[in-house]
C-alpha cells in the first residue's frame, strides 16, 4: 500500500552562515508528498540559500539534508541560465536530458514547447531573442520534459507580463506533484500553495494555510512575542533595580548575607537575559510620497500619437486619446514587448527635453515629475548613495543638499559606511530602495513607476501601496502584481492589437488580455495525476479556443513519422475534440 504522506526532503538541524550574517540556526524542516509550500520571508532572509540547501546544491555549516530514493526533483531558478542563451527553444529544452536521449526524445520535447504556448515555428528562435516570461516557460517546459515529482521555484514570477503571470498561476495550480515556491506574489500564492514556510529572524515558522492566511496567524505570533518580551523587560529591570539596591546595602552595612543575594540576583537576571523571546525585526520602510496637486483638468494630455520601437518605425500601439488628472492613480498593462516601458520613456523623454506646446504629448507645464525604470538605469553605477541620490533629484528639476540625502539614506535602513559605497555595488533589492527614497524627496506632481515591486518582498509592497493611495498627484503605473495594482490604481488601461484601451475595472482588463494557452501537461509528476478542467465547465469562446489547440495538437502529431506519433495521445484528443464539437452544435 502506498503511503500518502510520504517524506520527500528532510532537513535537520541545519546552520548557515554567510559572509555578511548568520542565515540559519538549528532549521529543521521536512517537504511530504502532497506538499506545496509557499517559501515566504524579507529581501536577504535566505529563501534562495535554503532552496540550494534542500536540494543540495548548497552545502550548510552543519546538519543534514536527507532525499526520499523516489525523490525527482527539478529546480526552476530566478536567472535564466547564461549557459542556454545561444540554444534554440527546442535544443535549450532537450538539453536537460542525458546526450544518448536527446534525439529520441525530440517529438516529447516538440509535444511539451506546444502544450505551454509555442509554435513549431519558435523552435529554432536563439533563447536570447525571448522575453523574460517566454524563459520562465523554457525552464517549465525541461521540468516537465524530466518528469519530476517536486518542483522547486526561486521567484518563478519575476519579470512575468500579465499574461504569462496568469499562465503561470494556471499551470502550478494545476500541477498535482509537489512544490516550494519563492515568491513575494501574495495572489500567486494564494492560488497555487496549501501551506507556508515564513522565515523571520534566522527561524523557519511553518503554517498550514496559504500566504494570506499564514501571514495573519504569523502576525498573532509576533504580537504574542512582541508581549511576551516586554513582560520579560520590565521583570528583569525589577530584578536590577532590586539587585543593585541589595549590593549598595550589602556595601555600606557590610553584610555578607546581602551582597550574596545581590549576586544571585544578577546570575537570575543573566539567566532570564539568555531565555528572553525574540522579537521580529523593525522592517526599514522610511519613504513617503505625499505629492502636490494642480488645479487643473489635465496633467497629462496625449492625442493621436504612435508610440514606437526607438531608431526604428515599427510601430508598437496608437493612443488615439489619453488624460490624466491629479488624482487618477492609472494602470498599464499589456504583455511582454506591447511597448508599456517605451510608452513610459517617451513621457519622461518629453518632461526632461521641455517639448513645445506642439507635441502630440502635453504635460502641464508647472507640473513635477518622477520617473522610476524598470532597469534601475536612472541611478548611476560609478557614483556614491549620496552623489547619486543629488544627481537623480537634480535631473527631475529638484534640488536637494548633502545633509538631507545622508539623513534619509539612513533612516531608510543604509548604515553610515555604505552612504560613500558605489552604486554598482549594491544589490538590486538595495538599488530599488534607493531609487525610491529619491522619488520620495521630489515632491512631485507626477510619478511614474515601471514594475516597482520586482524587488520589493511583502512589507515593502505593502508599504509601497498604502503611500501611493495617499499620494496626491498623478500616477502613472507599470506592473504584474495584481494584488498592488488593486490596491493603488483607479484606472486601468491595457495595450492591445496595437491601440490603448481603457476598461472600467482591474476584472474586466485582465479578461481582456487572457489568452486560455493550452496547459494540458501529459507528462504526469511520479505517483501523481494532471487533470485538465471538464470540457463542460468552460464558455464558447475558450471552447473554441481549445478546439483549435488540439486540432492543431493533432495535426502536428500526424505530421510526424508514425514511429515518432503519440496513437493514445491522439485518441486523447478526439475525444475531447467530439465532445466540444456536441457542446457546440458542430456535429
Amino acid at each position: 500500500m502506498k503511503n500518502k504522506n510520504q517524506t520527500f526532503i528532510t532537513a535537520e538541524n541545519i546552520h548557515y552562515h554567510s559572509s555578511k550574517n548568520d542565515l540559519f540556526k538549528g532549521l529543521s524542516v521536512s517537504l511530504n508528498q502532497n506538499d506545496k509550500v509557499g517559501l515566504i520571508g524579507f529581501n536577504g532572509s535566505g529563501k534562495s540559500t535554503l532552496l540550494k540547501i534542500i536540494s543540495k546544491n548548497l552545502s550548510p555549516n552543519s546538519g543534514t539534508v536527507t532525499h526520499a530514493n523516489n525523490l525527482k526533483f527539478y529546480m526552476i531558478e530566478q536567472h535564466f541560465p547564461d549557459s542556454l542563451l545561444d540554444f534554440s527553444l527546442l535544443d535549450a529544452t532537450l538539453s536537460v536530458l542525458p546526450c544518448d536521449e536527446r534525439y529520441s526524445s525530440g517529438w516529447k520535447a516538440e509535444t511539451v514547447l506546444t502544450d505551454i504556448g509555442f509554435r513549431s515555428e519558435h523552435f529554432h528562435i536563439k533563447c536570447s531573442n525571448l522575453s523574460g516570461g517566454q524563459k520562465t516557460k523554457i525552464l517549465i517546459a525541461r521540468a516537465l520534459l524530466l518528469e519530476p515529482n517536486t518542483l522547486l521555484l526561486d521567484e518563478p514570477s519575476n519579470h512575468l507580463d500579465l499574461p504569462t503571470m496568469l499562465w503561470l498561476e494556471q499551470f502550478l495550480s494545476t500541477w498535482k506533484g509537489c512544490l516550494i515556491t519563492v515568491s513575494h506574489d501574495r495572489r500567486l500564492l494564494d492560488n497555487v500553495t496549501n501551506c507556508s514556510w515564513i522565515i523571520s529572524n534566522n527561524t523557519l515558522y511553518k503554517y498550514g494555510y496559504p500566504c494570506s492566511n499564514a501571514l495573519i496567524e504569523h502576525q498573532k505570533l509576533e504580537d504574542t512575542l512582541q508581549l511576551q518580551h516586554a513582560a520579560e523587560e520590565q521583570e528583569i529591570r525589577r530584578l536590577e533595580s532590586s539587585a543593585k539596591q541589595l549590593a549598595i546595602w550589602g556595601k555600606n552595612y557590610d553584610s555578607n548575607s546581602l551582597s550574596r543575594k545581590a549576586q544571585s540576583m544578577f546570575k537570575r537576571i543573566d539567566k532570564l537575559k539568555e531565555q528572553q523571546c525574540e522579537t521580529i525585526d523593525d522592517y526599514p520602510w522610511y519613504l513617503t510620497f505625499l505629492g502636490r496637486s494642480l488645479p487643473a483638468n489635465k496633467i497629462i494630455d496625449i492625442n493621436n500619437f504612435n508610440v514606437q520601437l526607438k531608431n526604428s518605425t515599427l510601430k508598437l500601439f496608437n493612443i488615439t486619446d489619453f488624460t490624466a488628472a491629479s488624482g487618477d492613480r492609472i494602470a498599464i498593462l499589456g504583455e511582454n514587448g506591447c511597448g508599456k516601458s517605451t510608452f513610459l520613456e517617451y513621457v519622461w523623454h518629453n518632461y526632461v527635453t521641455l517639448a513645445d506646446n506642439t507635441s502630440e504629448i502635453q504635460i502641464h507645464p508647472k507640473a513635477i515629475m518622477a520617473y522610476y525604470d524598470q532597469a534601475l538605469n536612472r541611478l548611476d553605477d560609478k557614483y556614491s548613495l549620496i552623489d547619486a541620490l543629488i544627481m537623480y533629484c537634480d535631473f527631475a528639476g529638484v534640488s536637494v543638499d548633502n545633509e538631507t540625502c545622508k539623513k534619509a539614506l539612513i533612516k531608510a535602513g543604509f548604515t553610515y559606511n555604505r552612504l560613500f559605497s558605489k552604486i554598482e555595488t549594491l544589490s538590486g533589492g538595495e538599488r530599488a530602495r534607493v531609487l525610491l527614497l529619491g522619488i520620495s524627496l521630489i515632491d512631485s506632481h507626477i510619478i511614474m513607476l515601471d514594475e516597482p515591486t520586482n524587488h520589493l518582498d511583502f512589507i515593502g509592497k505593502t508599504e509601497l501601496a498604502e503611500q501611493l493611495r495617499a499620494y496626491r498627484g498623478t500616477l502613472i503605473l507599470v506592473s504584474h502584481d495584481r494584488e498592488f495594482l488593486e490596491k493603488v490604481c483607479n484606472r486601468f488601461f491595457v495595450i492591445n492589437n496595437g491601440k490603448l484601451i481603457e476598461y472600467n475595472d482591474s476584472n474586466s482588463a485582465y479578461k481582456s488580455m487572457y489568452s486560455d494557452s493550452s496547459i494540458n501537461n501529459h507528462y504526469e509528476p511520479q505517483n501523481s495525476s494532471v487533470q485538465s478542467v471538464p470540457v463542460n465547465d468552460k464558455n464558447d469562446d475558450e471552447l473554441l479556443k481549445r478546439l483549435f489547440v488540439l486540432e492543431e495538437l493533432l495535426q502536428e502529431d500526424k505530421r510526424r513519422k508514425n514511429k515518432h506519433q503519440k496513437p493514445a495521445l491522439q485518441a486523447i484528443w478526439h475525444k475531447e475534440i467530439n465532445e466540444i464539437n456536441k457542446l457546440l452544435n458542430l456535429n
